[in-house]
């Protein structure tokens, strides 16, 4: 397998089995969605939970992000696929990477904890929280990604 990709392919000009400067900076940026995701998430899990709020946060924040990283992982997983998809059909903008960030961590949390016994709006209650936190870091890595706008 000699021949370079099509630019934005796993190879592109860097040659075979390397990476090429767009697909780095491109994990670079669900990586960085993915901390701001778990940060968020890991902070109001902390404010929100009871108990003595400035003795034991860093405890509930580090537990929080310990627990949330798993999400993360997963959830990145699932929202690279649905980015994958969305860019074969032209949508790729900030709403639909905030959209989707939403849509995969709401799937992520039904997939883990759903055991069908479970009352969906309420699952919906637990999770819209930390769907925003998904969205907000569905955001951040479009923006941190290669949208469109760089050469």
């Amino acid at each position: 397998m000699d021949q370079d990709y099509e630019a934005g392919g796993a190879v592109g000009a860097a040659g075979p089995g390397r990476l090429s400067a767009m697909s780095w900076r491109n994990i670079s940026a669900v990586v960085l969605g993915a901390i701001v995701g778990v940060a968020l998430a890991s902070v109001y899990f902390a404010a929100s939970s009871p108990g003595n709020f400035l003795g034991d946060i860093f405890q509930k924040m580090r537990m929080a992000a310990f627990f949330a990283g798993g999400y993360a992982a997963l959830t990145a997983v699932i929202a690279s696929l649905g980015w994958w998809v969305l860019g074969k059909i032209g949508r790729n903008g900030l709403l639909a990477a905030g959209s989707l960030g939403f849509a995969a961590t709401v799937g992520t949390y039904f997939a883990v904890n759903y055991d069908g016994a479970e009352d969906l709006a309420g699952m919906m209650s637990v999770v819209f929280p930390y769907a925003l936190c998904g969205s907000v870091a569905g955001m951040v890595s479009w923006y941190a990604g290669d949208h469109g706008d760089r050469a």
